[in-house]
């Protein structure tokens, strides 16, 4: 199908199809009736091309939807009906004056087709529901280190939901290519989703006002690793933004009542001088849900309060259970921490210890850690409940020996310095915290040297600025 117009004139629309195929067309109804029914109609690698020269007014969602297709068929058939209509390998070309919107290779899928007289239409081509997918998706980030991979992505009509499947973040460099690039610290990533999907896209806002707006965002299970080679200079003068700046930040404005991270697993890696393997602290079974997110002024302001409820497994082993609660519209970026960890062994801690410090955790039980902490843009405050006993440790000497343990230094630290248990009584007492935050560092630095402040009192280390 080709239009008589020349280009440049009016609105355009071209197909071409070199092979189309139909299946069980009941030919009896079509001589009798005039009926042309068909159980599956295939058009294989069709051609289609859309240029949008003219104004273009109105909402044309609806009216691609509601547009009823009985009138330019009456005068040569009395009805079509296909339980399956399939276009293949479409290649699309879509031209909104003169700029090219979509060059993309899909697939497109239309369910029970009806068009009659008497039949309404209730989607486009009068169709129950439609889906649109396509593969092989691939896009780079602005700085050209990574790419940004899906292997599909399928938009239907019925469920109203939109879904990438296997999404990746492939570093373009290795670990030493891309510090070198940086020059200082940052995190270098790696990681793998099973699927995103959009659930309940309401798809007049998207067309009429630009605004994503979904019921759900569920993230399904997925792998990131992190790693940071904390051997380079650190950079002083960067000010990492606020989770409440970062939203405002992103230009598409949306909507969504609620994010959910399926099960996932979350390793944090470090490199420093004191050895030459990183350090690692790993979150299992990472889940979490939050309320409605939205960048958009006029939503925030109704509903300024965003909650997320997560929960992980340290080391696969005790269960991390979080709250927390931004005042999005609080000036002072106030919000909330409250959580806590089920009994474990402290042993496990000794990945990302020794690596990070001379000291290994000979033994030690976990009974209890609770934590209540109020954060703002200058400090945090609150309170410590930790639980703990048999707590020894060892002091690790490196030479060119190797590493060895020292004795009378362990002697030291665990007579003299450390707590071996707490409560020493029967009445386990909060520790205060107070910690002024270091506005060089991000805001999950910021949660942990609050925790850690409090940590280090309770085993019987005086407080300090560690970095």
């Amino acid at each position: 199908v080709y239009p008589f117009a020349p280009k440049q004139t009016g609105n355009r629309f071209t197909i071409s199809a070199p092979q189309i195929r139909f299946t069980n067309f009941d030919i009896e109804k079509a001589i009798k009736n005039n009926y042309f029914e068909f159980n599956e109609i295939n058009i294989t690698h069709p051609n289609i091309g859309i240029e949008v020269n003219d104004s273009v007014k109105g909402d044309k969602l609806e009216f691609a939807k509601n547009l009823n297709l009985f009138p330019f068929v009456e005068p040569y058939v009395n009805k079509i009906k296909v339980n399956k209509l399939q276009l293949q390998n479409v290649d699309l070309n879509f031209n909104w004056f003169e700029k090219e919107l979509i060059d993309k290779q899909f697939n497109l899928d239309f369910n029970e087709i009806n068009i009659a007289e008497d039949a309404k239409s209730k989607n486009i081509l009068n169709s129950k529901e439609f889906e649109i997918s396509t593969t092989n998706l691939k896009t780079k980030s602005k700085n050209g280190f990574y790419e940004f991979a899906a292997d599909s992505l399928i938009y239907n009509s019925e469920k109203h939901n939109t879904i990438f499947k296997n999404i990746k973040i492939i570093p373009l460099f290795t670990p030493d290519e891309f510090h070198k690039k940086i020059e200082f610290q940052a995190d270098y990533l790696q990681s793998t989703t099973d699927f995103i999907e959009l659930k309940g896209v309401d798809e007049n806002k998207w067309f009429k006002q630009n605004i994503l707006e979904a019921s759900a965002l569920v993230i399904g299970n997925s792998e990131l690793d992190i790693f940071r080679n904390k051997r380079l200079p650190f950079n002083t003068k960067q000010r990492p933004p606020w989770p409440q700046d970062l939203l405002k930040e992103i230009k598409q404005s949306f909507t969504f009542d609620s994010v959910i991270l399926l099960p996932s697993v979350l390793k944090y890696n470090e490199l420093l001088d004191i050895s030459e393997q990183p350090g690692f602290i790993e979150f299992n079974d990472l889940t979490f849900t939050t309320g409605k997110v939205s960048n958009i002024a006029e939503v925030i302001q109704q509903n300024p309060n965003l909650e997320i409820d997560a929960s992980a497994k340290l080391y696969n082993q005790g269960l991390l259970n979080i709250l927390v609660n931004f005042n999005l519209s609080s000036p002072t970026y106030k919000h909330t921490l409250v959580g806590n960890l089920e009994p474990m062994e402290l042993k496990p801690l000794n990945s990302i210890l020794e690596k990070s410090t001379p000291i290994t955790i000979e033994s030690g039980r976990l009974n209890r850690l609770d934590f209540n902490l109020t954060f703002s843009e200058n400090s945090s405050n609150g309170e410590l409940f930790m639980g703990y006993d048999n707590f020894k440790i060892s002091i690790l000497e490196h030479n060119l020996e190797g590493i060895k343990r020292s004795k009378f230094a362990s002697f030291w630290a665990n007579k003299m310095v450390l707590n071996s248990k707490s409560p020493k009584g029967n009445i386990l007492l909060p520790t205060t915290i107070y910690y002024e935050r270091d506005e060089q560092r991000s805001i999950i630095n910021y949660w942990w040297k609050s925790f850690f402040t409090g940590s280090k009192e309770t085993i019987g280390l005086k407080p300090g600025k560690s970095k």
